[in-house]
């Protein structure tokens, strides 16, 4: 009885809770051009940027930096002990993320690359961005040898809260470890839904929803967008198909 009490217990708040969170909205602003190429943002005087250590994927030419914001203590500013990763890390830890695999999560700005027989770093991505996460594509380096990256970024201070964070629309970005091919594959201020990779066809396919209504919500009355992109073309063309 105690159990069965509990489990009710639990899903009324699971219930409760997800009826209750915020849906993602959009704020326009009169020039959404400008908005998208550089979020109008506060500086936040309580992170500092810091780099990780590199970040090598086996069989590839290039080791990667990941660059990345962390929280001070306010208390302890002073001491480097009292930093805690930005976001949701681990209170006391200076990280700014955690690679898993072929993947790396965490608070980042920016990304360069160094070929493991040079000093030279190289840019990837980088300016007034939030990069959630970057996955090396290691099956299509296996088909293709093309060594390229595929990023969740949010470039938009899509809500107009004067951040970028994980409120605002994530799109995302293919780059190569050469530096010479940096691609954003999902249009401004539509909402990415989710993304597949193909090793049989080295295609990417991804879904987004735009806001047709421009009511500034996702919901059933507006427009699905259907994508993929060929990486064995070099023009690495986006093409949009159509399901209905």
């Amino acid at each position: 009885m105690k159990n069965t009490l509990c489990l009710l217990i639990f899903s009324l708040l699971f219930i409760f809770s997800c009826e209750n969170r915020p849906k993602k909205k959009l704020v326009y602003a009169e020039d959404e051009i400008a908005t998208a190429t550089e979020a109008n943002t506060e500086t936040d005087t309580t992170v500092m940027l810091v780099g990780d250590l590199p970040v090598f994927f086996d069989s590839t030419h290039y080791l990667i930096f990941p660059v990345g914001k962390i929280n001070i203590n306010k208390k302890e500013s002073s001491s480097y002990s009292k930093i805690s990763r930005s976001e949701s890390g681990d209170s006391g830890s200076a990280s700014i993320g955690y690679l898993r695999g072929d993947s790396y999560s965490g608070n980042l700005t920016s990304l360069y690359s160094q070929q493991v027989d040079s000093t030279e770093l190289i840019s990837l991505i980088e300016g007034n961005l939030y990069i959630r996460y970057f996955q090396f594509l290691e099956n299509v380096r296996r088909n293709t040898d093309k060594e390229m990256l595929l990023l969740s970024v949010v470039d938009t201070d899509t809500n107009n809260d004067k951040k970028l964070n994980h409120e605002d629309l994530t799109s995302l970005y293919l780059a190569s470890l050469d530096g010479k091919i940096l691609k954003k594959l999902t249009v401004d201020f539509h909402l990415l839904k989710d993304w597949r990779i193909y090793a049989v066809n080295n295609r990417i396919y991804f879904n987004t929803m735009e806001d047709a209504d421009r009511n500034g919500e996702f919901n059933h009355k507006d427009k699905a967008h259907y994508y993929f992109i060929d990486l064995d073309d070099n023009e690495l063309k986006i093409s949009e198909y159509n399901l209905f």
